[in-house]
């Protein structure tokens, strides 16, 4: 069985969102699956809306990487595996609960730039990273699309 050989970081960051109580923050949203000989523990919540944005995090034994549409971050997992259970969690929780957006940049028909931004009161928002191609339609008419999930209450970042 594949839970068994997870690495005491993955079983940290699977048994933390399985204990959230809230959905999509639960087990029917994770998998467990081996890739080029090293088991990964992967959770993916799609978009409830068009207007919102699918939301996935890869756990390998050391290191994870969290999506948001094409926007994505690499983070290193500490040795404090409840430390890096709670880090990954809040990271989900904040792409699910509708105090982030996505902006995505289009040129032509294809998205080329991410932009998640981070609304920490009173509306003012804050650029938190860019994920972006190198190579695109540069001469594509352009345009900006807004996107933002509403899966979580706010409420739930005070867990």
């Amino acid at each position: 069985m594949l839970f068994d050989r997870l690495g005491p970081r993955q079983r940290a960051v699977y048994e933390a969102i399985a204990s959230y109580g809230a959905p999509p923050m639960d087990t029917e949203h994770m998998e467990i699956a081996e890739e080029n000989g090293q088991v990964v523990l992967r959770f993916e919540a799609r978009a409830n809306s068009e207007s919102g944005f699918d939301v996935a995090v890869v756990v390998l034994g050391d290191s994870y990487t969290i999506w948001g549409d094409g926007w994505h971050e690499n983070h290193p997992l500490e040795d404090n595996f409840v430390r890096s259970a709670h880090s990954v969690v809040e990271q989900l929780v904040t792409l699910l609960n509708g105090r982030t957006k996505l902006l995505v940049s289009y040129a032509g028909k294809w998205p080329y730039k991410w932009e998640m931004l981070h609304n920490y009161e009173d509306d003012r928002w804050e650029s938190l990273s860019v994920t972006g191609l190198i190579f695109y339609n540069y001469f594509g008419r352009r345009r900006l699309t807004e996107k933002r999930n509403r899966m979580l209450r706010p409420e739930a970042n005070e867990r």
